[in-house]
């Protein structure tokens, strides 16, 4: 931990390495493992012919009895048999192991407030020690927020870096881990505390999420004076990352100035169509008083769902300085239908961390109940499609907001590759050769094809061959290799990263990055006769999907 001077540090974070929000007696590893009535019986249900919980899963819990699977009777009269059998098809001898480690207490992480100028404090978190890449409690995490601010430097994928600014290259990034006391019983909670107020900026000092969820914020590759859309927001965990990325640099040169305004706040977006001109949708997040000391960029934040929205404006109050706020948008537009039809090509990056099926939530609200069964009501494979219709026209009105050059990244916390690489599918069969994966090196491609589909092979050519790299970037080499030190698993299009195969355990996460190579006309796609029931964007509901497990930005 430094000290002495104001030192500006857009990423800094604190990691908890315990698990458990509170421990349940019900816990799929924790518990005492039920006999199954159908082994009794002779009858052995699917799930029961799977593999055991890894050693390194259990050891993470209090007890080392790992669990059954569902009943013959849960998975015959509709009370588990969708979810079980949904996932036992996708996932294989691995899904016993896979659905324990999602039924478990959700991990969080401590993300430091940038804005503070400041390394964090001994009485932040009391204990923080530094994480250290190759070393210590989440090394490849500490990697990769490294390599991010390396790219923050550099001049991206295409799109104008002219306005970065110096700031850029001087931004550090640092990261602490913090050792909590056990418990004082079974069911006591491991603590989160409250993050402190900084006596000095008025701004909470850390904000708690999940590790996985710093992941899609660092592979935008942001850079200072970008304009910057998170498509569906709340609760702002992200954002704030984004935040830090875009503005702790020149937040720091004008506090260093004396050019700070404390009396501006955020900017809740009236949704009119007649003052979303480029001039008036500038102007009215650029305050005289910011623009004195040299403020550029914007980021737009967009929640549909109003007591969401309310969450995200309270985030953003409690941890983003005033004068920053003034480059930040609330917005609460239908994600679907607005950006792409009236800020079309309006962005530089754009991030779209989807509503979903939140699977890791659904088996946690299981074993609450003391059980592995999952009632139709909170999961069924017809919810999960109309869903991925959903994702796949939020994530086409993301590209049709996007600028050519720019970069847009996908992510949500199901494992079903129906929400994920299936959805890329979608919009890669209307793009034609405008968008190209780049999941797999972070690079842009030159396209010379249609589709261009295929994600880049870490020796810089396309897997399809319809596509080659433009050049090795070793931000984005150190990017890739700590998704894979941290035990991300690569798909079709992007990177999984589940509970049961990162150590420690985090996620569910699933990650694609886009390039969008040149302006397009999206071919039309299909809203699903089941849209007006959830309007798509950020609320979530019956059809519209959850946000996030737990603790999850």
């Amino acid at each position: 931990m430094q000290g002495g001077s104001i030192i500006c540090r857009p990423l800094q974070a604190l990691v908890l390495p315990h698990a458990h929000l509170r421990r349940h007696a019900s816990c799929p590893v924790c518990c005492q493992a039920r006999r199954s009535k159908s082994s009794a019986a002779g009858t052995v249900a699917p799930e029961a012919q799977l593999a055991a919980p890894p050693p390194a899963v259990a050891a993470q819990h209090a007890s080392p009895a790992a669990a059954e699977p569902p009943d013959a009777d849960e998975l015959q009269d509709g009370q588990g048999g969708d979810f079980h059998a949904f996932f036992g098809h996708q996932w294989g001898p691995r899904w016993r192991r896979l659905f324990a480690a999602l039924a478990a207490p959700t991990r969080h992480v401590a993300l430091h407030n940038a804005f503070l100028l400041r390394p964090p404090a001994a009485d932040d978190l009391p204990g923080a020690m530094p994480l250290q890449p190759g070393a210590g409690r989440h090394p490849a995490l500490a990697a990769a927020l490294q390599a991010a601010a390396a790219a923050a430097g550099g001049a991206g994928d295409g799109t104008d870096s002219s306005h970065s600014g110096s700031s850029a290259s001087t931004t550090t990034v640092q990261a602490l881990h913090w050792e909590p006391a056990e418990p004082a019983g079974p069911d006591a909670a491991f603590g989160y505390p409250p993050p402190p107020t900084d006596a000095t900026a008025g701004l909470s000092t850390h904000y708690w999420l999940d590790p996985a969820s710093l992941l899609p914020p660092l592979l935008l590759g942001v850079q200072p004076g970008q304009q910057v859309l998170d498509m569906c927001a709340a609760p702002g965990g992200k954002s704030l990352v984004l935040a830090h990325f875009l503005f702790a640099a020149q937040h720091a040169a004008a506090a260093a100035a004396g050019g700070g305004d404390d009396g501006a706040s955020a900017t809740q977006g009236s949704g009119s169509r007649g003052a979303q001109g480029d001039g008036a949708r500038r102007g009215a997040v650029n305050g005289s008083a910011a623009a004195d000391v040299g403020y550029s960029g914007q980021l737009v934040c967009n929640e549909l769902d109003t007591g969401r929205r309310g969450r995200l404006l309270r985030v953003l109050k409690a941890y983003v300085p005033a004068d920053v706020r003034q480059h930040m948008r609330v917005t609460p537009h239908d994600a679907a239908r607005w950006w792409g039809r009236q800020e079309a090509e309006s962005f530089d990056r754009v991030l779209l961390d989807a509503p979903c099926s939140s699977d890791r939530h659904v088996a946690q609200q299981a074993a609450e109940r003391g059980t592995t069964a999952v009632p139709r009501a909170a999961w069924s494979a017809q919810r999960c499609r109309r869903i991925s219709g959903d994702q796949a026209r939020l994530l086409a009105a993301g590209v049709k907001a996007l600028r050519p050059g720019g970069r847009l990244v996908y992510s949500t916390c199901s494992i079903a590759e129906l929400e994920n690489d299936k959805v890329i599918d979608r919009v890669l069969d209307k793009a034609g050769g405008s968008l190209a994966v780049i999941s797999h090196t972070l690079q842009p491609l030159r396209a010379s094809g249609p589709g261009c589909s295929a994600s880049a092979s870490a020796s810089g050519s396309a897997a399809d061959g319809k596509g080659a790299a433009t050049g090795h970037d070793p931000a984005a080499a150190a990017m890739v290799a700590s998704l894979e030190g941290m035990g991300a698993e690569r798909t079709r299009h992007g990177w999984l990263l589940l509970p049961d195969a990162t150590s420690p355990p985090c996620g569910p996460i699933y990650l694609a990055v886009l390039h969008k190579a040149a302006s397009s006309d999206l071919r039309r796609v299909k809203v699903n006769k089941y849209a007006g029931q959830s309007r798509a964007g950020g609320g979530g509901g019956a059809s519209g999907g959850q946000r996030g497990t737990a603790g999850q930005a």
